[in-house]
């Protein structure tokens, strides 16, 4: 990539127009639907785990996470953590998962790229370099040898993708696209390119090169002309250094 491109793409993060959810702030959970105070009121204690425990992945990865440390950080009983949130991995599975569905969603309401695909994987980008630290950590954890953490994940990542493009272009006429076949193949080229950059292998410029054209490409197997000729034209512009994010 030319300087002049890698100089356009790397943009300061306060120029964007918008901001990636914080991993460690608690996700305000919706009011109970029964009107159950004692719900609510569980649901906010299980989104402090899961927030302490994302601040725990953020500092070195599995390794740091500890119910103990968790206790610790969210000033809940580790008998609680237990009885709401389970043992140490099902509470890291649930940590990534909650931050997933809460850090692609934003994506829906950017109207000003060629379409969702490079919303999605510029939200994706974003989310990176705004938490540098979690997002490595995650990436390698998800990469790594609990096989049923991984593939809960993996799971929960392609059902929140399908569910967003379900929404974006399903009642568009003419569109036979397989949501979910192509949500997984999303969520398994997105992992990989973000465990390059995890392990140094890209920097943060490649990076969402990569997502961008890699979303294009797999734009290619379906029946969504328009959006294919929108997709070569973004990610060229976007090697050139012509394409910014929306400011």
């Amino acid at each position: 990539m030319t300087q002049t491109a890698t100089q356009s793409a790397a943009i300061r993060l306060n120029e964007l127009d918008r901001r990636a959810p914080n991993p460690f702030i608690p996700v305000q959970p919706a009011p109970a639907k029964d009107g159950s105070g004692n719900r609510l009121a569980q649901r906010e204690r299980r989104a402090r785990i899961l927030a302490a425990t994302r601040v725990l992945i953020a500092r070195g990865g599995l390794e740091k996470v500890t119910v103990r440390e968790i206790a610790g950080l969210s000033g809940i009983s580790i008998q609680t953590i237990y009885n709401l949130a389970g043992n140490r991995i099902r509470v890291v599975e649930m940590a990534i998962s909650e931050h997933i569905s809460t850090a692609a969603r934003p994506a829906l309401s950017q109207g000003s790229y060629p379409n969702l695909f490079f919303a999605l994987a510029d939200q994706m980008w974003i989310n990176a370099v705004q938490n540098p630290h979690y997002t490595r950590w995650a990436s390698m954890i998800c990469s790594g040898g609990e096989a049923t953490l991984n593939r809960r994940v993996y799971r929960h990542q392609g059902k929140v993708l399908a569910e967003l493009l379900q929404r974006h272009y399903g009642g568009r006429g003419g569109t036979t696209a397989d949501f979910e076949t192509l949500a997984c193949h999303v969520t398994t080229l997105t992992g990989a390119i973000a465990l390059d950059w995890a392990r140094g292998s890209i920097d943060s410029v490649e990076f969402r090169y990569r997502l961008a054209t890699g979303y294009g490409f797999l734009l290619q197997g379906l029946d969504m002309d328009e959006e294919i000729a929108k997709a070569k034209s973004w990610y060229g512009d976007l090697r050139t250094g012509k394409s910014r994010l929306p400011v």
